[in-house]
């Protein structure tokens, strides 16, 4: 939390934060303001206030993906032993597959009560902390595995499902809102089978780019945590052999999304192999001085045209037609060349992401009503003021206009948000569909039938467009009766769908 929220919860208010401890009834006060509970209540999310009481129990899972750099079962074992010497009680079936998302993604859950910041595994870069829903955005982006006939499930073969659509030459893909880097990490690993793909992610704000560049040199470069084979013996810091691959160069844009593509631009963030010369050239050090640093903004400098195509080449070219010129600029035009796949994980009310909002509860005093500082920097007090939502939306349709028209015709492009919102999400696909004629909905299909079907029905259940998908947050801890079966094994509140370019 920073120190202006603290401030904010502190201030000389006594009265009315005691009006809002004490009620004349002695019934429990509530934490959210009346409009965001409804929110949650339309959207099939009961006992809200509940889950965010400071008093409850953390249960249930959380989710963590292995780095493929380093050997799985070897990860696994550390991870297993860890997670028994660490928490309060026996945990032997931990971490549990994820079965229900392509292996290639290798998510595990394990308990929430584990401290996975402070564990080896996570230290040393042998694991990411990311949601599963999360997850889902990068499957149905990169495999087909989740693709749905017009009669249901289309069943494939294990090879098949871990086979990415289209993959017999190098792929690029955009990650138009890349921060904290987590999804775009997951592109890039399962990418290392497909040689000389391209990642490239883009953010407005910098500091976010700054966390995202920090996450993409622990996982992707830094000696010490990547597990990638930097020494000259083959091995990593470890002595132990890694996990061959291709390397997949990853490039990050501290630009506006909205407008990424239509013009050159001189905001390169990181550029992977100008990152991987640093590493190798500095060694141990961990900081570059003045003249290292001025060389690397040279080499990106030098490696900026890369993205974009020659005028000769104008052909080459996407394009779409937007006939809303209140959402976007209809006269821009794409310089750059086109990508196979686009995610588009929106800016949005985050109201999905439970498990933020109950960390920023934590931090206000006992009782005390979530104050508006907290709700405003989490996104979801956006969901009580009609103006700053109508705004969100318009964002949201610039962004997945903008992702869209970057995309090659055959690609693929996903539009994700961790809203249950369906302005932010129906509506916004439903407006791309109406102003692109070339755009299409791929169904896609997260549930497995036959088991957990029951509980699929909550938990992941088609949203009011056919063919996408809507995950409902798990509140509550069901491993009570000792079972953890792979139906519970879901996260926070996410949507997404899968859109096709004729």
């Amino acid at each position: 939390m920073t120190d202006s929220v603290a401030a904010s919860s502190d201030r000389g208010d006594g009265g009315k934060k005691k009006a809002q401890i004490d009620d004349d009834c002695g019934r429990r006060p509530s934490i959210l303001p009346k409009v965001i509970v409804d929110h949650y209540s339309r959207h099939g999310v009961d006992g809200i206030e509940e889950y965010l009481d400071l008093a409850s129990a953390e249960g249930g899972y959380r989710f963590v993906r292995l780095n493929p750099r380093y050997p799985r079962e070897e990860t696994l074992s550390i991870l297993r032993q860890e997670i028994l010497e660490c928490t309060s009680q026996s945990q032997t079936d931990f971490p549990i597959t994820v079965s229900w998302l392509n292996d290639k993604l290798a998510f595990y859950a394990i308990p929430a009560s584990f401290a996975l910041a402070k564990s080896k595994s996570f230290q040393s870069g042998r694991v990411y902390g990311m949601d599963i829903s999360s997850g889902a955005a990068v499957a149905a982006l990169l495999f087909e595995d989740h693709d749905c006939s017009n009669t249901g499930r289309i069943a494939r073969t294990k090879e098949e499902s871990s086979t990415i659509s289209a993959a017999s030459s190098a792929m690029r893909v955009l990650d138009l809102c890349c921060s904290p880097g987590l999804k775009l990490c997951a592109i890039a690993d399962c990418l290392r089978d497909v040689a000389e793909s391209t990642v490239v992610g883009v953010d407005v704000n910098e500091s976010r780019m700054s966390l995202c560049r920090r996450i993409v040199k622990k996982y992707q470069i830094d000696r010490q945590t990547s597990g990638r084979n930097i020494n000259s013996d083959g091995c990593d810091g470890n002595r132990r052999t890694a996990v061959a691959g291709n390397d997949v160069r990853i490039r990050l844009y501290c630009e506006d999304g909205c407008k990424f593509g239509t013009k050159r631009c001189s905001s390169l963030f990181f550029d992977s192999e100008v990152a991987l010369e640093d590493a190798q050239v500095a060694g141990k050090r961990k900081r570059m001085n003045k003249s290292a640093r001025a060389r690397q903004q040279k080499r990106l400098r030098a490696v900026a045209h890369l993205d974009f195509i020659d005028a000769q080449d104008s052909d080459d070219a996407a394009e779409s037609h937007c006939f809303d010129d209140s959402i976007t600029d209809r006269t821009a035009s794409v310089i750059m060349h086109p990508f196979d796949r686009v995610l588009v994980d929106a800016e949005c009310s985050t109201d999905g992401a439970l498990k933020h909002l109950k960390h920023k509860v934590k931090h206000q005093s006992n009782g005390a009503v979530v104050d508006e500082t907290a709700l405003s920097m989490s996104g979801i007090s956006k969901l009580g003021d009609a103006n700053a939502l109508s705004e969100l939306i318009k964002l949201q349709k610039r962004l997945i206009f903008s992702g869209f028209r970057l995309l090659k015709r055959g690609g693929i492009l996903v539009y994700s948000t961790c809203s249950l919102s369906g302005a932010q999400n129906e509506g916004v696909v439903n407006w791309l569909l109406q102003q692109c004629a070339d755009s299409y909905t791929i169904p896609v299909s997260f549930s497995r039938g036959g088991e957990g079907l029951e509980e699929d029905s909550v938990l992941i259940s088609e949203g009011s467009i056919p063919g996408t998908v809507r995950f409902r947050p798990m509140l509550k801890d069901n491993s009570s009766d000792g079972t953890n079966t792979a139906s519970r094994l879901t996260g926070g509140g996410f949507w997404l769908a899968k859109i096709g370019k004729k």
